[in-house]
């Protein structure tokens, strides 16, 4: 980010009174939360940007050590100025916050320098209090850890570029326009590649599978193979590989003998593989419908993963695998996960009926208003849900229920106030309902 570009937004920062909120909502991006206005802080190596709020976002959740003092030393703290140090791209808000027995002074600086951007909380004494990124001995000469003298990076060797722009904040939003676009171009590319092959391989997997008329004829061979080798049962040597032998219709007919089976062995053997294979053809159209549900599943997925706007609403439908053991996926329920709540979408109508058995009194469920719509649950395991995580769970259960662009009404209950009525039909109390 320019220099030139920092020393303007300054006079913006310097009108602030008060930090309602600091918050990091992806890997390298802070949000700043002031009651005049949001500020986004990327702190992406070699690529920082500061930008205006132009849209709502998904906040990520990180719980780090250096997330938890963030919230405790700046969240409604109070801006006493705002500056740039060492006459370089180190953007430091001094700040203000009363405690329970004392008020704390500290600093929050973002250190925009390229190569080594960082984030650091530094205390009234000058000791680091946290640090988004901890430089040991081996990968700088300067060294920032949590309990040592803050340094300020060696002051650049050159003169930076002067220049200006007319809006300031419309041209930091087109820069942050065009740079949102292109990463989130770019990881749904990579998430519909990843579907992509999924739904191929799935294709394969119904090609395969084998026509049932032709698995009932080798049902009836190897019933006829069984049923020949009892008639002639008593005239049937040990030693033979193969026999022929008439049938009941008179018809000859050659048999593979195993050596190792007596002749009743021998047929009992071909009368259970003629069982096997009916009952493999009869429940063949079960196997192939649960792979077709799994298709029309990734296509749908493969639409949402299309129209959606940002990297928030991409990292919703496709959450990232828990390494701890799981029980076996229930594949007719899609799971995800919203501002760390787990959620629950009925893939179909079976779905639904196993969401509504498996859900917990005390979870939320969802239904779009008075039209058939897949049936949502939030996992509440008794926290307060908060009303952005509700807000995304409406949208997402309109998404699997329509692909009309429309205005919805979501109602939505504790699962303990929902009466199955028969299948997936339900009557429900004590309901809430919001846009969608």
């Amino acid at each position: 980010m320019k220099y030139y570009l920092l020393k303007s937004l300054l006079k913006i920062f310097n009108n602030y009174k008060k930090l309602k909120r600091v918050k990091r909502v992806d890997n390298n991006l802070f949000r700043l939360d002031f009651p005049e206005k949001s500020w986004f802080i990327d702190v992406t190596k070699s690529n920082g940007l500061i930008y205006p709020e132009f849209e709502k976002q998904t906040l990520g959740d990180f719980n780090s050590p250096f997330d938890v003092n963030l919230e405790k030393f700046a969240n409604g703290s109070l801006v006493k100025s705002v500056e740039l140090l060492n006459e370089d791209k180190l953007l430091c808000f001094n700040i203000e916050k009363q405690g329970s027995y004392k008020t704390h002074h500290s600093k929050l600086i973002f250190e925009l320098t390229g190569k080594h951007t960082n984030v650091v909380l530094v205390g009234e004494d000058e000791k680091i209090i946290s640090s988004l990124r901890i430089i040991g001995e081996s990968m700088s000469i300067r060294q920032l850890k949590i309990g040592q003298f803050y340094t300020l990076p060696p002051k650049p060797n050159f003169t930076f570029s002067d220049g200006s722009v007319e809006n300031l904040e419309e041209f930091l939003e087109g820069e942050a326009r065009k740079r949102v676009f292109s990463k989130v171009e770019n990881y749904k590319k990579s998430k519909l590649d990843l579907l992509e092959k999924k739904l191929n391989k799935l294709k394969k997997e119904i090609s395969k599978l084998e026509d049932p008329k032709k698995i009932l004829e080798k049902a009836e061979k190897f019933s006829k193979d069984g049923e020949t080798l009892l008639i002639h049962i008593s005239n049937i040597k040990g030693y033979e590989k193969t026999i022929t032998l008439k049938t009941a219709e008179e018809e000859e007919r050659k048999i593979d003998l195993i050596p190792e089976f007596s002749p009743q062995q021998t047929a009992n053997f071909y009368y259970k593989k003629s069982k096997r294979e009916k009952n493999r053809a009869n429940n063949l159209h079960i196997e192939k419908q649960g792979l077709e549900e799994r298709c029309e599943f990734l296509k749908k997925l493969k639409q949402m993963a299309k129209k959606a706007s940002s990297i928030g609403e991409i990292k919703i439908l496709f959450p990232e695998n828990k390494k701890e053991k799981k029980k076996k996926e229930n594949t007719r329920i899609a799971n995800f996960e919203i501002g760390g709540f787990k959620v629950m979408v009925g893939k179909n109508k079976k779905g639904n009926i196993e969401l509504l058995k498996e859900a917990k009194a005390e979870d939320l469920w969802f239904h779009i208003k008075d039209i058939p719509s897949s049936h949502l649950i939030i996992r509440s395991n008794k926290q307060k849900i908060p009303p952005q995580v509700i807000d995304e769970a409406a949208k997402l259960c309109v998404k699997f229920s329509c692909d009309k662009e429309e205005r919805f009404l979501v109602d939505y209950t504790k699962r303990r106030n929902v009466r199955v009525q028969e299948g997936a039909n339900v009557l429900y109390t004590e309901y809430k309902t919001v846009k969608v």
